[in-house]
């Protein structure tokens, strides 16, 4: 079958537009495998760039052992970071656009310098030595209440359900990111916690 992208991308837009709840759909647009999901995001994002501003960076989800496992996965995933989806903390977000939302706790890196593609992948000093600083962060996601586990495919032509990106203050120096704690607290009470390690073993 011949790949849709286009097509994918404009029923995309509407889906969201329309508040729909998600199907499994990368498939059924000749996406047979994770390139041909990724050529949809990038139909997809190119479609959304228009409305929500310049590409400010990436996320990568399904970092961790657990959410691997909740989503019927066995690898990461990734999407794009859109200008006006970048907020400061203590923002008010309206939420009202979404289906069913979700909030991701995550280390967020500002890089300094440039980590251009390459046929060797990257060590972790090398990638140490390009970040400049440092934010805590979350991520709000639209699942449009998807079954779990998981399509990954229309996960991942779906942009990775990325609908913006809270940041704390950065900062220019940091402990090993393996070994902190990250706390989930509501209304005094803990809900969840994680250290930088489960991401893969090193942020």
């Amino acid at each position: 079958m011949a790949m849709k992208t286009e097509e994918a991308a404009a029923a995309l837009m509407r889906d969201h537009e329309q508040k729909k709840n998600i199907v499994p759909f990368a498939r059924d647009y000749g996406a047979q495998d994770i390139a041909g999901a990724y050529a949809i995001q990038a139909a997809y994002n190119t479609l959304q760039e228009r409305k929500l501003g310049r590409r400010a960076g990436y996320k990568i989800g399904l970092t961790s052992k657990r959410m691997q496992a909740m989503c019927g996965v066995d690898h990461p995933n990734s999407g794009v970071v859109f200008d006006k989806r970048v907020y400061r903390s203590g923002v008010t977000i309206p939420v009202s656009s979404l289906v069913r939302i979700g909030i991701e706790f995550e280390c967020c890196a500002r890089l300094g310098r440039a980590l251009g593609p390459r046929p060797a992948a990257y060590s972790l000093e090398e990638i140490s030595a390009a970040v400049d600083a440092i934010a805590p962060a979350f991520e709000v996601i639209d699942d449009r209440n998807s079954a779990y586990p998981l399509d990954l495919l229309s996960l991942i032509a779906d942009n990775s359900w990325n609908e913006g990106n809270v940041l704390g203050e950065f900062v220019g120096t940091w402990p090993d990111l393996a070994n902190p704690r990250s706390i989930l607290e509501c209304d005094g009470k803990v809900i969840d916690e994680g250290r930088g390690a489960d991401v893969l073993g090193h942020p």
